[in-house]
């Protein structure tokens, strides 16, 4: 009896501080989750307001923490400062802290101590319908540093690994770009369209990072705004076989996150229903 009393004094004890320590945590999370800033939080602030000229104090923004890992699609590849030939340990797969090798690329010289940006180019895309060239994509796969020069080759250590690096990875210089991204006004009145995924998928939705045929040439900057939409045609008359254009309509919306001459890098901020290649977007509140 002695021992049933005390199992089931220590069962109880055990419960109680079992229940202190899960309300500890929930209040710690709790006070934990207050000081995080989500993605996107201070953009559905000021999503309304498209006129810069309302803005009071600090400019509205929108914070972006994977902004170093975003590539780009570029008409020409970029000219490589180097390529990696080899890592150091043999190992399968090149991750954080390893140690790679780099053949330099003739006539460009790795300076020590800068991080460079390692990447592969993808085969050329095209659109379509006209099987016009669009351009080259820039996968980005980390971030390495240079550590030491020799004679013929150069070693550096990996910093970041956004993706697995491989053998024959690319380096081009690093741009440490701001995850901040300040909201500016779209462009009025423009019409594109997603033609392309970072990660090559065919259906995307909110979080997805893709590619718009509109660039610079066309006045788009990082932090502009755009709807995703769709447009029906209709039959106006049971009667006769006429139809008529339905008003456009959003369902999602995209944020530039990096520009070049003909397309940007967008990030899809919103949408209400599954996004597929090829979806229109256009400026907001267009008519």
């Amino acid at each position: 009896m002695c021992y049933i009393k005390k199992f089931r004094i220590t069962s109880c004890v055990c419960i109680v501080v079992m229940s202190m320590i899960f309300v500890l945590c929930v209040r710690l999370y709790a006070e934990e989750a207050e000081n995080i800033t989500y993605p996107g939080t201070e953009f559905n602030k000021y999503a309304q307001s498209e006129n810069t000229s309302s803005w009071v104090g600090e400019p509205p923004y929108f914070f972006y923490s994977l902004i170093n890992r975003v590539g780009f699609i570029r008409q020409k590849p970029v000219v490589p400062s180097g390529s990696i030939f080899n890592v150091k340990g043999n190992k399968q797969m090149i991750s954080k802290g390893d140690d790679i090798y780099i053949r330099e690329t003739r006539n460009t010289s790795l300076t020590l101590g800068r991080y460079y940006t390692t990447y592969r180019t993808l085969k050329p895309i095209g659109d379509k319908k006209t099987n016009a060239h669009i351009g080259v994509q820039h996968y980005f796969t980390g971030v390495v540093e240079i550590t030491q020069k020799e004679p013929r080759f150069v070693i550096a250590k990996v910093i970041q690994s956004f993706r697995t690096i491989k053998i024959d990875d690319f380096l081009m210089p690093y741009n440490n770009r701001t995850p901040k991204i300040i909201l500016t006004e779209s462009v009025k009145g423009l019409e594109g369209k997603i033609f392309g995924a970072e990660e090559h998928s065919t259906i995307l939705g909110q979080h997805s990072v893709a590619f718009i045929d509109k660039g610079k040439k066309d006045g788009v900057v990082p932090g502009q705004q755009y709807s995703i939409y769709y447009q029906e045609n209709a039959q106006f008359s049971p009667r006769t076989k006429e139809k008529i254009r339905l008003p456009p309509v959003d369902f999602g919306k995209v944020l530039v996150l990096h520009t070049e001459d003909t397309t940007s890098t967008v990030l899809i901020t919103q949408s209400d229903k599954t996004v597929y290649l090829g979806a229109k977007i256009h400026s907001p509140n267009a008519e």
